[in-house]
């Protein structure tokens, strides 16, 4: 096991939202928040220049979706990890994700 902080990227389009897990992962000490993006197309960005290990994936974002970014970020970053995350239960979507790559999610 290392000693290095695991490094989360939040993507999520609520404010609310991105904050209230920054709070989160700032008061755990084996995590590092390395960015928040508002929407999947930034998000893909930010994982090229901050390189996070673990991404908390929002489902329903303007712009890019939660699906389509992670399968962006799964073609450039391979070892990236992906939750997703949904206030709802949104059965397609979630299964959607999941085929996407992503390892798994948080209602």
């Amino acid at each position: 096991m290392t000693d290095q902080p695991i490094r989360v990227l939040i993507v999520d389009d609520q404010f609310i939202v991105r904050s209230g897990l920054a709070t989160f992962v700032a008061t755990e000490p084996t995590l590092s928040l390395v960015g928040e993006a508002k929407d999947g197309q930034e998000a893909v960005r930010l994982c090229d220049s901050v390189a996070p290990d673990v991404v908390l994936m929002d489902l329903l974002m303007p712009r890019m979706d939660g699906v389509t970014a992670t399968k962006a970020i799964l073609q450039n970053h391979p070892d990236v990890k992906i939750l997703a995350l949904t206030s709802f239960m949104e059965k397609a979507m979630v299964q959607e994700i999941l085929r996407a790559g992503a390892k798994g999610y948080l209602l």
